[in-house]
């Protein structure tokens, strides 16, 4: 029912009868209306004497706590390879920050959101390709190149997963390159890269058609189809690296919307931000990040009161091999 509202919301579904859709949509908004004063209830009950909102939603979201058992060993692992990319970034100067549902973990809870099981940091374009190469040969670490090719519509792209070859699952740490633009505002960073998608697109998919790459996202094992995908989104990124600020990267999956990462005249400024008790590193106005991000990025998420786990991995709870990595690899340590 909820679903149907919010396509009638969206305008997704036609009006085929006025009078109807009009009272389903006014119904949709009075239910938003009252979800958010229940909302808004439900933090003034959290707030203590002297506290204001703000604080009791922080609060809040720190004393959450921990998941437990499987899935904490899962995001346990993340953090092992997060350490080892921050080590390297420390050592070799590289400049990267953490994105998305982390930076916002990092922000609202201290370190990981108690339900979320992977975790994304982003560079610049230059210092990833410099990252790339310096563990090129590494005995443990690998970062591999994933594909999405023409296999539904937008999908087409090419990511890179940093992962522990020694874990006895593909667990890893997505790494995301961002471009350098000179644009004056987000409606002309959209601009930009929406007229640029559009061509990577076909040529992706047409050459994804011809060389039959399987619908799936995926490392591809095949060379030649390796090369000849990285041909075209080459392409498309800037080889003069420069501008005012940073943007997602055009041979990234398409963003659902786009927006500018301001940078100053030196370039990316970051600072140092806690996750996880570890010290890492966050845009410099990372606040303003997660508000062009997110919203409202003190807001409960719409599944919070259902569940807090993730249904991506396909792993048993009680797997004993991942635990006894966990153990071995002394990964359990900050929990004690």
């Amino acid at each position: 029912m909820f679903k149907f509202l919010k396509k009638i919301k969206d305008g997704v579904l036609p009006p085929s009868k006025k009078s109807i859709y009009k009272r389903l949509n006014w119904l949709s908004a009075k239910l938003d209306w009252m979800a958010e004063r229940q909302e808004l209830l439900f933090w003034f009950l959290q707030m203590n004497p002297g506290e204001s909102m703000q604080q009791a939603k922080l609060r809040f979201y720190n004393n959450l706590g921990k998941e437990y058992g499987h899935f904490r060993n899962v995001q346990l692992i993340i953090l092992s390879i997060m350490d080892f990319f921050n080590d390297v970034c420390e050592k070799n100067n590289l400049k990267y920050f953490l994105w998305s549902g982390t930076l916002l973990g990092a922000v609202r809870h201290k370190g990981f959101i108690p339900w979320d099981e992977d975790a994304d940091v982003g560079m610049t374009r230059d210092d990833f390709n410099k990252f790339k190469k310096i563990i090129e040969n590494h005995p443990r670490y690998k970062l591999v190149d994933f594909y999405e090719a023409g296999i539904r519509h937008h999908s087409c792209g090419r990511f890179s997963k940093l992962i522990d070859t020694k874990c006895p699952y593909q667990i890893y740490l997505d790494v995301f390159p961002f471009d350098y633009e000179n644009v004056k505002d987000h409606d002309e960073a959209a601009a930009i890269y929406y007229s640029k998608r559009k061509k990577l697109e076909k040529e992706i998919w047409k050459k994804a058609k011809q060389l039959g790459v399987k619908q799936e996202s995926r490392p591809i094992k095949d060379e030649y189809k390796k090369a000849e995908l990285d041909k075209i989104f080459d392409k498309y990124v800037p080889l003069k690296q420069e501008g005012s600020s940073l943007q997602w990267g055009l041979d990234l999956f398409r963003a659902p919307y786009i927006r500018r990462w301001l940078v100053t005249g030196g370039g990316l400024l970051t600072a140092p931000i806690i996750f996880e008790g570890r010290k890492f590193y966050a845009q410099e106005n990372y606040l303003e990040v997660l508000k062009l991000s997110f919203g409202d990025w003190t807001k409960l998420p719409p599944d919070a009161y259902s569940h807090f786990h993730s249904e991506y991995f396909d792993f048993d709870d009680n797997d004993e091999e991942l635990e006894q990595y966990v153990k071995n690899e002394g990964l359990d340590k900050w929990e004690k």
